[in-house]
């Protein structure tokens, strides 16, 4: 009788052991990558929250003829009268116009207001600085208003007698 060849069950054994730990090995690695795009698919939403904020506030600043500080956040003043006022409520920026209500950020930390460098509050300014907090870090974004002579003119009469009127505020 011929002899047939075949593995032992030894062999079998030892190839189905070294088998099962080149898949858990393998899971596991799918298990890490899974988690890794999670946690910057989250940074990316951010990311794109703070981009937009960013072009949302320079249009209005940049459209708008003065910014004020206040309590809360800031306004913005249109040419036509209207008035844009960013708020921070419960760490949310939000946006408020006489038409709408938007949430912008919901990582808001501060805002600062200042005016030639020093911080101000119900007082025109000229660069506002949001600070946002994320999972690993907290993030500045500043915004700078340029005013024209005349409305510089403006704000310095109105520094120097508060019952002056004026177009910017």
């Amino acid at each position: 009788m011929a002899r047939l060849k075949a593995f032992t069950l030894l062999e079998l054994t030892v190839a189905l052991l070294l088998m099962s730990i080149l898949v858990a090995f393998a899971y596991s690695i799918i298990g890490f990558m899974a988690r890794a795009a999670d946690r910057w698919s989250q940074a990316d939403v951010v990311l794109e929250d703070v981009r937009t904020t960013h072009q949302v506030i320079t249009r209005d600043i940049d459209a708008g003829i003065s910014v004020k500080g206040t309590p809360e956040g800031f306004r913005i003043s249109e040419r036509d009268g209207r008035t844009i006022a960013y708020e921070v409520h419960d760490g949310a920026l939000l946006r408020n116009t006489a038409a709408s209500a938007d949430t912008l950020l919901r990582a808001v930390h501060t805002v600062a207001c200042t005016w030639q460098g020093v911080s101000v509050r119900e007082h025109p300014t000229d660069e506002i600085t949001i600070t946002v907090t994320t999972e690993r870090s907290e993030q500045a974004i500043t915004f700078r208003k340029r005013y024209d002579a005349m409305t510089l003119r403006a704000i310095a009469r109105t520094d120097a007698d508060p019952n002056t009127p004026t177009a910017s505020r």
